[in-house]
């Protein structure tokens, strides 16, 4: 995605905490998009995973985890769908529909739009990819699935976030285990992905992503 034409708020972080030590330094990439965003929050889950040593204040790690993964997941859809659409744009199909425009207000928030929703996105990718004819095959199974537990427990991306106040008792959850079927979902996306784009970019293309 190409970032808007301005100043950046999150230049205020370099001003107030830069630093040119390697002992100290994170730095970000002005040229990174939302799938490599994507790549950073699942990075950072399994890393708390890793942190586990099964004790009381492991317990801690649960819903961070969560979240970052619920991230990755919605970022990376968003990020393939946006490609399907450069692509369909490019070979000249629609371009209201698949205009740069047209999918930034579609995967923003808004009641008929896609917002945090990870089943609107899988949806419209799944379905384009069909349309595509790109594979004899459904989408992985594995991916179905790491998608509807994520959307089924937080279908609206904020019950990671938040306490539930319907939650009267303990929850004893095996994170290994969630990790795997998580982790496992996602490489399978970043699989698709690259499958998908580098399938269509061989293609013959009618004009310019605008």
């Amino acid at each position: 995605m190409n970032q808007q034409q301005g100043s950046s708020t999150l230049m205020k972080l370099a001003r107030n905490y830069g630093s040119t030590s390697m002992k100290t330094l994170v730095q970000l990439n002005p040229f990174e998009g939302m799938g490599h965003y994507a790549n950073h929050y699942r990075e950072c889950a399994d890393r708390l995973v890793e942190s586990h040593r099964g004790r009381p204040q492991d317990d801690s790690v649960l819903m961070p985890f969560l979240t970052l993964y619920r991230q990755a997941y919605e970022l990376l859809l968003k990020d393939l769908a946006l490609c399907i659409a450069a692509h369909q744009f490019r070979f000249g199909n629609t371009a209201s529909d698949y205009s740069r425009e047209s999918m930034q207000a579609r995967i923003g928030p808004g009641k008929d739009n896609w917002g945090h929703s990870l089943h609107r996105s899988f949806k419209w990718v799944s379905n384009e990819i069909e349309q595509l004819d790109l594979s004899d095959d459904e989408l992985p199974q594995e991916l179905k699935s790491a998608v509807d537990l994520l959307h089924d427990v937080d279908p609206s991306g904020t019950a990671f976030r938040y306490p539930d106040p319907k939650l009267t008792e303990p929850l004893n959850i095996d994170i290994y285990k969630l990790q795997n079927e998580l982790s496992t979902g996602f490489h399978w996306l970043e699989a698709v992905y690259s499958f998908v784009d580098e399938t269509l970019s061989v293609a013959p293309s009618d004009g310019d992503y605008m």
